[in-house]
C-alpha cells in the first residue's frame, strides 16, 4: 500500500481547562501533505467523565483528505503529536497534578514528520 507523508508544523491551543469538572480542550494542528498546507481540529468534549490524559482525543480530518488517507492512522498520529506537546509527559506544555488550570491561545511550534497509509479500496463485494 502506498504512503502519504505528514509534515506537522505547529499546534494552536485555542482553549483548555485541565483538572476541573469541566475539563476540555479545543485546538488546531497544522501540517502539510505534498507541500499543501492543512489544519485539523482536535478536541475533547466538556465533562467530568472525560480525562485529558486517559481518554481519546477527537480528530477531524480535513475534507480534502478524508477519501485519500487511512483515517485510523491519521487520528493516531495527530493525537500522538498533540500529546507529545501538551500533557503530563509533554515537552511543550507540561501539566501534571494541577487543579483548575486554564490556557488559551498558545502556539507550540514543533516540526515532526511521519507517514501513514493511503486509503485502500474496500474489500467488500
Amino acid at each position: 500500500m502506498s504512503k502519504i507523508e505528514l509534515n506537522f508544523s505547529k499546534i494552536v491551543q485555542d482553549s483548555q481547562d485541565y483538572g476541573s469538572n469541566n475539563e476540555h480542550m479545543i485546538s488546531r494542528v497544522y501540517f502539510t501533505v505534498d507541500e499543501k498546507e492543512y489544519e485539523c481540529n482536535v478536541r475533547q468534549p466538556y465533562g467530568e467523565s472525560f480525562s485529558f490524559e486517559k481518554d481519546p482525543i477527537e480528530v477531524e480530518a480535513p475534507e480534502e483528505l478524508k477519501k485519500i488517507i487511512n483515517y485510523g492512522q491519521f487520528r493516531d498520529e495527530v493525537e500522538n503529536y498533540f500529546r507529545k506537546a501538551v500533557g503530563a509527559n509533554a515537552h511543550g506544555i507540561r501539566i501534571d497534578g494541577g487543579m483548575n488550570i486554564r490556557m488559551r491561545n498558545n502556539t507550540i511550534e514543533n516540526p515532526h514528520k511521519t507517514s501513514i497509509d493511503k486509503a485502500g479500496i474496500s474489500g467488500a463485494w
